[in-house]
């Protein structure tokens, strides 16, 4: 069976953003790897859209950021079309997204 891409949206510009941070650090550490593929995407605080690839640990710390870890990206905005944009150009596909913003 094919795991699922489930992007996971997390930061964000509000004052909200370390509780979102914590609570996606807490989804990933739940998150059934043998079902589901995590691309974790984080917003940071001044807008920008970071896909991130490095330990959940770093998520809930606040080191995301770090370069190496994350990487420019944006949604496609195509109707229908479920997928990153990185900077560099390609693409990654995904089957559903999980929002985990507060504020």
């Amino acid at each position: 069976m094919e795991k699922l891409k489930i992007l996971l949206i997390f930061g964000g510009c509000s004052t909200e953003h370390d509780i979102s941070r914590a609570s996606a650090a807490a989804i990933l550490g739940h998150m059934d790897s043998s079902k589901y593929e995590a691309l974790p995407v984080g917003i940071t605080r001044d807008g920008r859209w970071l896909r991130y690839t490095g330990p959940c640990s770093l998520i809930e710390a606040g080191g995301w950021e770090a370069p190496g870890y994350a990487s420019p990206c944006a949604l496609n905005l195509e109707r229908g079309r479920l997928e990153l944009i990185y900077g560099d150009g390609g693409r990654e596909k995904f089957d559903a997204a999980f929002p985990v913003l507060h504020g």
